[in-house]
């Protein structure tokens, strides 16, 4: 078993830490584990975006619903996102990522809750029953405005009105369906909030983990593998999202096809299968240490006093002068206010911090080469988002496409984009060894290319079908 003295450096959780875990106290196998959480974090996180109208049809959500719905992840993220990031190095990294993947489990599981306790058939006729009592409760509600409460199909008085109306069963229906997708509708915002609030930490407690613990000319390797992993999370959910397309909402043998207007997805099934291995693939990155034994050039500012101290020692016993009290007082006492600044949390070391990360905010944003670098990365964010959300939806609706189709048109197209520009981008910048202000120059050029080609795409559609007896 491992000493008492390693033990701030060994694997194992709490009082376990076997030796056969020893080996594994490792960069390369920390990078190994948490590509692999990263990976399944990214695709629970895309996940949303194959199944946009599956929800529609299956509660019966407009565009601006589901919009809400997966902007919901980044409104979580930029609650907490500046905090997480200044408490990165402050914190024990590899179980706060175990935490941050166990709560990215629990968002999809959460999410997939409207499944389980409402059931698949809430809306199992969309294109038929559920339509016609939608269009029969809109106008009891404009008969309502107009006539008044005595023909409200929704009171007593339903008896006085009963002719021309939708019978007071479908009503109910109606009402009753409208509840049960509201109330879906407050589950997966609430699990898409939770999301991002399991997001908040990644980048942020990667970097600065794999920095402390390796030298920096490793640093980007290390770091680029993690990223490259990542980036397929996106093409595993569109991939996933359509063949889960291809089964039927309630996974039982059915006569209808993925192209028919009735066809519902089993779009609570991705949410199931990724929550559950965000939860399994948390576990091990319990065990890692706050800090890796193999880093010897970056240790602690306590070990650093210890060193000094040692080497000041053996040059006094080495010149004879080892009996000088003046030297070991002067050690002894760096190493005591270093100990007294290690207290336990208390309201004054809270308020000290908060006075610290308000003042590196500010310095952040007086920063005019930050903040522009910020509002571009914005409106970038704001062209993707839209297109990558939408884009399955759009490819549907124009080219009559079922989803699993366009889930995999889109996961062909994000693994193609991610990969090949990571790449390139990646040998670019290499071979050319771009400076800050040369990478700046750089995606200028890039963004510029990129908003021209979405201006041309406003040009380049389809005619729309002629509809008869339409003014």
């Amino acid at each position: 078993m491992v000493t008492h003295t390693g033990r701030d450096n060994a694997c194992g959780f709490w009082t376990c830490r076997p030796d056969f875990l020893q080996p594994c106290a490792k960069i390369g196998v920390f990078s190994a584990f948490y590509s692999i959480a990263a990976l399944v974090s990214s695709t629970l996180n895309s996940y949303v975006n194959s199944q946009v109208t599956t929800l529609e049809k299956q509660f019966g959500f407009n565009s601006h619903q589901s919009g809400i719905i997966m902007a919901a992840n980044d409104m979580g993220y930029l609650v907490c996102v500046l905090f997480v990031g200044y408490v990165a190095s402050r914190s024990h990294i590899p179980k706060s990522l175990g935490v941050a993947t166990i709560t990215f489990g629990l968002s999809g599981l959460i999410c997939s809750l409207p499944h389980f306790l409402f059931g698949a058939t809430v809306n199992a006729n969309p294109a038929g029953d559920y339509d016609n009592v939608t269009a029969t409760l809109e106008a009891a509600r404009k008969q309502v405005a107009t006539s008044g409460r005595m023909c409200d199909q929704l009171n007593n008085t339903y008896d006085f009105c009963e002719s021309g109306a939708a019978s007071k069963s479908d009503l109910t229906k109606a009402v009753s369906q409208e509840r049960i997708a509201l109330a879906s509708f407050y589950i997966i915002v609430i699990g898409m909030a939770i999301q991002g609030f399991a997001k908040a930490p990644r980048l942020s407690f990667v970097v600065t983990f794999v920095d402390d613990n390796t030298a920096k000319a490793n640093t980007g390797f290390y770091v680029g593998i993690i990223t490259a992993v990542g980036v397929l999370g996106p093409a595993c959910a569109y991939l996933m999202g359509g063949l889960f397309s291809r089964m039927y909402v309630t996974l039982q043998a059915t006569t209808l096809t993925p192209g028919h207007r009735r066809w519902i997805g089993a779009w609570w099934l991705g949410y199931v299968v990724f929550g559950s291995l965000a939860l399994v693939i948390s576990l091990p990155l319990f065990w890692f240490p706050r800090k890796l034994p193999q880093n010897k050039d970056k240790t602690s500012h306590q070990e650093d006093l210890k060193i000094d101290g040692n080497s000041v020692k053996k040059a006094l016993t080495q010149n004879g002068t080892d009996s000088n009290p003046g030297t070991h007082k002067i050690i002894a006492t760096s190493e005591n206010q270093h100990k007294s600044s290690i207290k336990r949390p208390n309201v004054k070391f809270m308020l000290r911090h908060s006075r610290d990360f308000l003042a590196s905010l500010y310095r952040l944003l007086t920063n005019p080469v930050y903040v522009l670098m910020v509002i571009s990365s914005c409106f970038n964010i704001f062209t993707v988002a839209g297109s990558v959300s939408f884009t399955p939806k759009y490819l549907e609706r124009m080219f009559h496409l079922p989803a699993y189709k366009a889930n995999y048109i889109m996961a062909a197209q994000t693994l193609c984009t991610s990969s090949i520009g990571s790449f390139i981008g990646g040998y670019v910048s290499k071979r050319m060894k771009m400076t800050a202000m040369k990478g700046i120059k750089f995606c200028t050029v890039l963004v510029a290319a990129g908003f021209i080609c979405q201006v041309i795409a406003f040009f380049l559609k389809c005619d729309q079908p002629e509809v008869h007896n339409w003014p």
